[in-house]
Order: structure tokens, then sequence, then C-alpha cells
């Protein structure tokens, strides 16, 4: 249902590099290398890497809670959708709370150490009335 949802797709990571790859926000510019997804900030930009517990790809939101990454994703009424995602740290020394704006995982802290656990997100897509 998402495009490019693991970040399969992105911009070239240099080999054996740990530090990955700045992508700047949709008003930075108009053009993203991470389509179809679109950055939402004024003054974040995330970070693409391939350091990951799962998959090849991953992106980093970096600096606090001022970053989004969004979607559209058309939906059906009466459906029901499941999103699957990882959070954690990125053992870079945050130590602070990690959250989802989707409250699906809740609030989860950062060890200090790395690592992260799977969440999930139950949505029933509701018709309008």
């Amino acid at each position: 249902m998402l495009k490019n949802g693991g970040f399969e797709e992105g911009p070239y990571i240099f080999p054996n590099t740990s530090w990955g790859v700045l992508v700047p926000p949709m008003d930075e510019d108009d053009h993203t290398p991470l389509s179809p997804w679109t950055i939402l900030s004024t003054t974040k930009s995330v970070k693409y890497i391939d350091a990951v517990p799962g998959g090849a790809r991953a992106v980093e939101l970096v600096s606090g809670m001022e970053t989004a990454m969004v979607q559209e994703v058309s939906t059906v009424p009466g459906r029901s959708y499941r999103l699957e995602f990882s959070v954690g740290d990125a053992s870079d020394g945050c130590s602070g709370s990690l959250t989802v704006q989707a409250y699906a995982c809740g609030d989860e802290r950062g060890g200090r150490r790395g690592g992260g656990r799977r969440a999930a997100l139950l949505a029933c897509c509701c018709p309008v009335r």
C-alpha cells in the first residue's frame, strides 16, 4: 500500500560510511529523493541511513519533533489497514523519549546503546457521512 515504505529507494549512500545522507524538507527543495515521501519541517532535515535493525534503509528524524514524514495514501471505506514500523535510537547517545505521533507504541526510551522495537498501528477507514 505504501510506496517505498521501507525506504528502499533514495539518495546514493557511499559504501562503508556511517554518516548517511541528509535530505532537506520540502520548503527547501521542491523535489525529494525519497519519493513519494514528503518531509515536512521548517528547520530540520532527515538522515537517510543504511544501518538499520531490519531491511536495507531507514530514515532518522534528526533533532526533535519538528520533522514529519508524510505520504498520501488512498483508502477504501470499511477496510482495515495495518501499518508496521520500527522506532529506536541510532546508537548515537540519544537518551530522551522517542515518541511516534501516531502513538501506536506509546513512549519508547533510548538506552544509548542502539536497538529498537517493532510497533504497529491498526486503523479502520470509516465512511464519511
